[in-house]
């Protein structure tokens, strides 16, 4: 078939982790454009939300030796590209859980499928993921290290359009069979061709002993079966069997039978043998998804079946077809389905993504077999996200991770162990869920004297500028401690500091806006008084104008012992005032994407033109010191972390490069937002934030 999705799982998301990492040769720098590293590299962590979206094209369950471990489909930018993900089974009954453990980068195709491969001779287990663009990739299932792509016999013949495997000639090697988007079925063993059948065509293919003879059979939602022997079409149902497909002996003759969905309101089983309809059973709702389980364990099969658009999780008499039961689904519109036994209580559980509260609840749920109730469900959170900050967030002398979701709605901040990678705590949406574009920035602060960190985050309320602090209590929960008392409206705020700016002792909580509208107030840096949340005063930044405040630092800039207030904007350029007078003092053209310090505390600015520009502060004023380009690309995320390197995003990848900007890192593409924070946990592991969550890497 094209995807498996024969079994199924559980949830409740946390961490994921990624292949293996090597060594990039150094880029030369220059005028001229550099060239990439010869070797860019794969994440060996990352952290992941599971997406609406996830195992549309498949879900997998498998053994990895000791472990059980989950297989899924998901997707980056909106489904322009895919990557699957590795969850890990743990738990049993009610604590049962499924942690994602894996991502691969992004992949430039649609995935037609998922399968675990058994090459021949006790050779490792492989992972096979067709591509619709015709490549063939294989991935060691243990270490999930990427073995080899190919480009398969679909590669020519317009793509691939569904996928399995099966041993057809009983040779103990499974053969690959292929439907290009020509028509043609293909068997093969990766590029090399065994034999082909024109026109046979079909979205989704299985493959199984459906008659008397010895050999296999092959069909195809086109409604083609073809006898493997022969090598011919031996049947043919005119109209073809519709959109998914799924395989089982319903009535116990021996023989496996095809039950098909169409689109739409209609299942029906064929006996191939015969080559007659066994039953049809209608539905009140688009069929999303189908498999087959006993589920109550009376040694009869039954189907599973789930509705599109705001539907339930069926059962029926796979025999009869005639319904057993139905299961609420308290999200709608099913995207990928799997049945297994997941709390290991003897009964088929029900795995399933799907979309909940608009997008902003749980993704993947588990539905309890046992139960007929849902037993679990994903971290409800949906990038993209702000961060990685690192700081003693509980007090405990060990550094924490903290991010944020920016998705609109739904600006959670979340704490991790950066021993152990668990989420361990996370806030409720700041701003009440209204706001239009969630977290926006972060800054890691004491804010009520206690000697811990606490979490600023910049955000809006219904477009109005808002900033919320939290704490982490002494019972693991993340608490409002402040929120600013005046909020700009028609704003939301990009930039958040905390910094005694004037120098009279106490410190403010600065926010730079972006407009959002005509009756905003304009471009500002708000200062908020602590004790009060009200705001003390306001610094207006250039004119009137919808480009956003970039960045904002606060430090003693040229050495004389008081503070300058730095504030970047794109098009207007960087401005340095008078801390104490809020006086212009000085200003540059130069602006871009980021601005921030390095580590001998220079301000470095990260530009769209790849250039990342050096400002010096003296008598004279502020200045370009050094203009480097280490890449051709708009570098959207930059962390001057001195030593440690300069780690930066450019093209949905992380780079790393030295001072004098020579690359001597580059990763896989892991899609929009990667490298827009960086930081380098005490194991030497460099984690950077992406669009899904974090990615960790372990450079030598």
């Amino acid at each position: 078939m094209r995807l498996s999705d024969a079994i199924g799982v559980l949830c409740a998301a946390a961490c994921l982790m990624v292949g293996a990492s090597v060594h990039a040769a150094p880029r030369q720098t220059g005028s001229r454009p550099p060239a990439a590293t010869d070797t860019p590299q794969a994440a060996t962590w990352a952290w992941s939300t599971i997406q609406r979206f996830a195992g549309l094209r498949g879900m997998v369950l498998a053994d990895n030796g000791a472990d059980r471990e989950v297989y899924l489909t998901d997707y980056l930018d909106r489904g322009t590209s895919e990557v699957w993900r590795a969850l890990k089974v743990s738990g049993s009954g009610s604590g049962t859980l499924l942690t994602p453990f894996f991502s691969s980068a992004a992949l430039g195709s649609e995935i037609v499928g998922l399968l675990v491969a058994e090459p021949a001779g006790g050779l490792p287990r492989r992972l096979l993921v067709p591509l619709k663009d015709g490549r063939q990739l294989s991935y060691d299932q243990a270490s999930k290290v990427l073995l080899s792509s190919v480009n398969g016999p679909c590669t020519l013949r317009g793509g691939l359009v569904s996928f399995t495997q099966a041993d057809l000639d009983a040779d103990g090697l499974p053969e690959q069979l292929s439907v290009c988007q020509d028509g043609q079925l293909v068997v093969h063993h990766d590029a090399q061709v065994d034999w082909t059948v024109s026109g046979v065509g079909g979205d989704w293919i299985v493959v199984g002993q459906m008659d008397d003879d010895p050999a296999l059979e092959i069909a195809t939602t086109a409604g083609q079966i073809v006898d493997s022997a022969s090598r011919r079409v031996q049947w043919t149902l005119r109209g073809g069997m519709g959109w998914r497909l799924v395989m089982a002996d319903i009535d116990g003759d021996g023989r496996q039978e095809l039950i098909a969905s169409d689109t739409a309101y209609q299942i029906r089983a064929f006996d191939v043998d015969s080559q007659q309809l066994k039953w049809t059973a209608r539905t009140a709702q688009d069929i999303a998804r189908m498999a087959v389980a006993d589920m109550d364990l009376d040694g009869r099969l039954d189907l599973v079946y789930a509705d599109g658009q705001w539907g339930s999780l069926h059962v029926l008499d796979a025999a009869t077809g005639l319904a057993k039961d139905s299961i609420a689904n308290p999200g709608w519109w099913v995207r990928g389905m799997l049945v297994a036994d997941l709390t290991r209580d003897g009964v088929p559980d029900i795995l399933f993504t799907s979309e909940v509260d608009g997008g902003r609840g749980p993704n993947l749920q588990l539905m309890d077999g046992a139960q007929r109730a849902m037993a679990g469900a994903s971290l409800a959170v949906n990038g993209p996200f702000v961060g990685p900050k690192l700081g003693d967030i509980d007090g405990d002398g060990v550094p924490d991770i903290v991010l944020a979701s920016g998705a609109s709605g739904d600006g959670r901040i979340l704490v991790m162990d950066s021993r152990t990678l668990q989420i361990k705590a996370t806030s409720p949406p700041s701003g009440g869920r209204l706001s239009l574009y969630g977290a926006t920035a972060l800054a890691l602060r004491d804010i009520d004297g206690d000697g811990r960190l606490d979490v600023l985050v910049a955000t809006d309320r219904g477009g109005s500028g808002s900033v919320e602090a939290y704490g982490l209590s002494t019972r693991g929960k993340l608490q409002r401690l402040w929120r600013n008392a005046s909020e700009p409206a028609e704003s939301v705020f990009t930039t958040v500091e905390l910094a005694d700016v004037d120098g009279d002792g106490v410190a403010e909580v600065l926010a730079g806006n972006r407009v959002l509208g005509t009756n905003s107030a304009g471009r500002f840096v708000y200062a908020y008084d602590l004790a009060t949340g009200a705001e003390k005063w306001r610094q207006q930044i250039g004119s009137w104008g919808f480009q956003p405040i970039r960045g904002v630092e606060v430090f003693d800039l040229d050495g004389n012992g008081s503070r300058e207030l730095v504030v970047m904007v794109p098009t207007l350029g960087t401005l340095v005032f008078d801390g104490a007078t809020r006086q212009l003092l000085s200003q540059v053209a130069d602006d871009g994407n980021v601005l921030t310090r390095d580590g001998r505390r220079r301000l470095v600015l990260a530009q769209s033109t790849g250039h990342l520009v050096r400002l010096a502060y003296d008598d004279s004023g502020l200045r370009v010191k050094s203009r480097r380009q280490p890449v051709t690309t708009s570098i959207d995320g930059l962390s001057d972390l001195g030593r440690k390197g300069v780690w930066f995003g450019s093209d949905g990848r992380l780079w790393r490069s030295d001072q004098c900007c020579s690359v001597s890192f580059e990763s896989l593409p892991y899609g929009a937002f990667t490298g827009r924070e960086t930081i380098v946990l005490d194991s030497g592991m460099v984690v950077t934030g992406t669009g899904f969550g974090l990615i960790g890497f372990m450079p030598p």
